[in-house]
């Protein structure tokens, strides 16, 4: 694979506001955080990297994906005056993918000597140890791409069915080398990464299913790249009562289903003339039945039983749509 040429699309004339009291070439690790409508949560999130116990000299960098409200650059300006070295620019095409590939620009543009890349959302925050215990990872490892787990923190009136639910489970749970990642939440990127993969990084089209991180990972595996999970990376994510909704967390299963078949629709040999991934999509809906009534006799958690349903049923609808 050819090496791509420098993504330039984004630099220094593209910034909203820059609060960096360190020269640039300095900055050994940058953090980038896409944040939508959340100021309160980013907050959170900022607070947390100003607690970090490190001696690695980082930077943040956040893209506010609300062009309107703007509410993320009024917390980036707090923040980056002072209390952590930052710069902040808005994204006004809404979309994950977007907002994803204006980050990482700019942090590979304006951090030349930087050599790891690492993504949090905006409601995510970090154990005081977190990056430390992330570089050290990727060093220790010599892995592309490191992830860690999310810890879901729910409000106190969200029922025990909801805290156990299957959407909200972390893909491993051992330290070592992993196949894939899955998420841009609480993930590490080599700069080499990013030299290696054709940008735009993250394709902006799957933004409505959450996908363009999935389709970015599996980019890298599909390259040979190495991944690699470290559990002491510890990250906790605050869901909204909105997400603690059995109708959100249906959907939500529905969305993963739609985007795995999405993923094999992409990545899956071709085999029968394309008619693979929807061959295996239609097979999970007998065995998903069996999945249902087993959970449901074993658990009598029939939100838990009705993940491999919803999950199948999103993977057909999604399959037809391919």
């Amino acid at each position: 694979m050819s090496k791509p040429q420098k993504n330039e699309q984004y630099a220094y004339n593209d910034l909203d506001y820059t609060g960096l009291s360190l020269d640039p070439s300095k900055v050994e690790a940058v953090i980038c955080i896409p944040t939508f409508r959340r100021p309160d949560y980013l907050r959170a999130t900022l607070f947390s990297l100003q607690l970090q116990r490190t001696q690695i000299v980082f930077a943040v960098v956040i893209v506010d994906n609300d062009a309107e409200s703007k509410a993320g650059m009024t917390v980036a300006r707090d923040y980056f005056n002072g209390k952590l070295n930052g710069v902040a620019s808005l994204e006004p095409q809404q979309g994950s993918g977007f907002a994803l590939n204006h980050a990482v620009a700019l942090a590979l543009n304006l951090f030349p000597n930087a050599q790891n890349i690492l993504m949090l959302a905006d409601d995510e925050i970090a154990a005081s140890n977190w990056l430390d215990v992330m570089v050290n990872a990727a060093r220790m490892s010599n892995a592309d791409t490191i992830g860690g787990p999310i810890h879901p923190k729910f409000s106190s009136r969200a029922p025990r069915h909801i805290r156990s639910h299957p959407v909200f489970h972390q893909p491993y749970k051992v330290t070592g080398e992993v196949p894939k990642l899955d998420s841009a939440g609480n993930c590490l990127v080599r700069r080499s990464v990013f030299e290696t993969l054709p940008a735009p990084y993250f394709d902006a089209s799957l933004s409505a299913i959450t996908g363009s991180d999935t389709d970015f990972f599996m980019r890298c595996a599909k390259a040979g790249l190495k991944s690699y999970w470290v559990q002491e990376a510890e990250v906790s994510e605050s869901i909204s009562s909105s997400r603690s909704t059995p109708s959100w967390i249906l959907s939500r299963s529905a969305a993963l289903g739609a985007l795995a078949a999405q993923m094999d629709s992409r990545y899956m040999t071709p085999q029968w003339g394309g008619l693979a991934p929807r061959l295996k999509s239609f097979a999970l809906l007998p065995v998903s039945a069996v999945r249902f009534f087993v959970t449901l006799l074993r658990t009598g958690n029939w939100l838990k039983a009705m993940h491999p349903l919803s999950f199948a049923w999103g993977r057909v609808m999604g399959g037809l749509r391919n």
